[in-house]
């Protein structure tokens, strides 16, 4: 969270991206010269309504789908998805948390098992030292180290969201990239969410990406936020400023219908 005499440092840079689809009917463009940076120790929120293009925005984000034109930086380093060992790179640094977190689990394994394999896979810890990282991760989370040996279709929603939660924070990414994490649960739940990312934020000078339609959810996380509305932005700044002085109609339609 930015304070007095905070000074940026970029860590992730949107440069005029715009990625087009071929559809029956015709060309579609799903993201269209789009920009937009995110500082280090920051919670960047993308609002809008289904098919606004921000889940498009997040692919090329997450360097999953290639950008037609404009750049990408992570890290001060440019994503050239032409590039294996540069995507690779890219996708390291990064995190994704999912509206539906069971279906980024192996249902065969053990949810102990889902979450050493950030351990074992990409910071080549020990097995010694694997367990004791699981309970420890759990517990910052909220969940009992019990919870390790349950599989991922035995526990809530709410409690999925904790161990993908988890999960990201044991790969010790640069970006976590948060899409509609919240929009599967009720009231209650999203608002323990919430606070548990804020209270992570503050210990770990986390860095987010927030992607969801509900304008009221992301100005309770978020410090800067961008309306995508038809592949566009057609609003950024503050998270405070465009919930209490909304400048484009569009931005005053979703506050209206929060």
């Amino acid at each position: 969270m930015p304070f007095p005499g905070w000074i940026a440092v970029m860590l992730l840079e949107v440069d005029h991206v715009t990625k087009t689809f071929q559809s029956r009917g015709g060309q579609v463009r799903a993201v269209s010269d789009v920009s937009l940076t995110i500082a280090a120790g920051e919670c960047f929120g993308i609002i809008g309504e289904s098919g606004s293009g921000k889940s498009t925005l997040a692919g090329m984000v997450a360097g999953f789908t290639r950008p037609d034109s404009g750049s990408i930086t992570l890290a001060g380093k440019r994503l050239d998805m032409r590039s294996r060992a540069s995507r690779r790179q890219h996708q390291s640094q990064l995190q994704l948390i999912f509206q539906e977190p069971r279906s980024s689990f192996n249902p065969r394994m053990s949810i102990g098992d889902c979450l050493r394999e950030p351990l074992t896979y990409k910071l080549r810890r020990d097995r010694a030292g694997q367990q004791e990282a699981v309970e420890q991760a759990l517990e910052t989370v909220g969940l009992p180290a019990s919870l390790s040996r349950r599989g991922p279709h035995s526990i809530s929603g709410g409690q999925a969201q904790r161990v993908a939660i988890a999960r990201a924070l044991l790969a010790e990414p640069a970006l976590i990239v948060c899409d509609e994490i919240t929009s599967a649960l009720d009231v209650t739940v999203q608002a323990t969410i919430l606070d548990l990312l804020a209270r992570l934020r503050a210990e770990r000078d986390l860095s987010l990406l927030f992607i969801s339609h509900d304008i009221a959810v992301v100005a309770q996380i978020a410090d800067r936020m961008a309306v995508m509305s038809a592949g566009r932005i057609v609003e950024q700044g503050p998270a405070s400023r465009l919930i209490t002085d909304p400048r484009n109609p569009y931005t005053r339609d979703l506050i209206a219908m929060a």
